[in-house]
């Protein structure tokens, strides 16, 4: 969506109320994630999620917005599967959002991909990196987005194989 331009109407520790004037207000509901760019970095962005609206009769709305993170990053997850062709499963767009002190300090991540909750693992790309994941629990679900956390999984050791054992005793006769 195109940026809409609001006006603070006051501000907490944990949020804002704004107010979008005129007939070009954008359609929001109760429920969706806004991103708000910073006012000194343009290509920073926080996520806020709307908690009330009230739409007065001049056509103002005024929104109620919980932050969310001042900070977050954009990438896509994948279902991890035994199949060798990752670069062909589906991919979800999803923001990650980084520990905060507020509430469990979980590294979580908002996406509208339902579904996702029952995937074993699942692999996150960001910034050119990838890794493994699991989502260790649902924080919260509006309707509109998800909000999980997740953990890294770590990559898993393969054991020895049957024959390593004797390699290793036929080295050491042969250097006796």
């Amino acid at each position: 969506r195109p940026p809409h331009p609001a006006n603070t109407i006051n501000e907490s520790a944990g949020g804002y109320c704004i107010r979008w004037t005129g007939e070009q207000t954008p359609r929001v509901k109760v429920g969706d994630v806004i991103g708000i760019q910073s006012a000194s970095n343009p290509k920073q962005f926080g996520v806020g999620l709307i908690r009330w609206l009230k739409q007065d009769p001049a056509r103002d709305l005024e929104v109620g917005l919980e932050i969310l993170t001042p900070r977050c990053r954009s990438a896509e997850l994948r279902i991890a599967s035994a199949s060798p062709r990752r670069s062909q499963q589906p991919r979800y767009p999803c923001v990650l959002l980084p520990e905060t002190n507020r509430g469990a300090g979980d590294t979580s991540l908002l996406t509208s991909a339902e579904g996702l909750q029952g995937a074993p693992e699942l692999w996150l790309h960001s910034g050119g990196e990838e890794q493994m994941i699991t989502l260790t629990r649902l924080i919260e679900f509006t309707g509109t987005v998800s909000r999980y956390a997740y953990a890294q999984v770590e990559p898993k050791e393969e054991p020895p194989s049957e024959d390593s054992g004797r390699r290793e005793f036929d080295d050491l006769w042969s250097s006796l």
